[in-house]
């Protein structure tokens, strides 16, 4: 049985779903986008998604990743699970990404459109870090909650935004 609750953070409502208590998807609540939610908002909900939440949203480090199911292909899942191993604070580009991908299917390369729709088909977006992950050449690229909350995101974690092409 699916479940919704809503997380109110600094940089506005995110509604998580759960199936039987893991997490599957997150994501930033758009003004116009309020069909299909929860009654009433979660303050305090027991969940290792909340607590890591608040965490991340303190400026902590989250020490552990939440409870939670990846529904996708196994192309999707490979990027999603390199992804979660980028630093915290830390950015990579999406030809990274590409290379570790071709690396973990023994390949010389990896095509990185097919590497960027799986970025961009993230179901738990900052808990799997792909705001971190950013254009070759420093610009931000990309960001399906759009660049203004990457940036909000960069900023929280306290990243090195000096390389990084606005």
């Amino acid at each position: 049985m699916e479940t919704k609750k809503i997380y109110t953070s600094p940089l506005g409502d995110i509604k998580l779903r759960f199936e039987e208590g893991d997490l599957i998807a997150l994501d930033f609540i758009a003004p116009d986008d309020q069909d299909d939610l929860p009654e009433e908002k979660s303050k305090f909900v027991y969940s290792d998604s909340f607590i890591w939440l608040d965490r991340y949203f303190a400026g902590k480090v989250p020490d552990f990743i939440p409870n939670h199911k990846l529904n996708g292909t196994e192309f999707q899942k490979t990027v999603w699970n390199i992804l979660k191993t980028i630093p915290y604070g830390k950015t990579v580009s999406y030809t990274d990404v590409a290379e570790e991908v071709a690396r973990y299917f023994g390949k010389d390369n990896a095509a990185p459109r097919a590497v960027g729709q799986a970025i961009g088909a993230n179901p738990i977006p900052i808990i799997i870090p792909c705001h971190r992950v950013i254009g070759k050449n420093g610009s931000l690229v990309g960001y399906k909650h759009g660049v203004d909350k990457k940036i909000a995101l960069l900023f929280i974690e306290k990243t090195d935004m000096s390389g990084i092409r606005f």
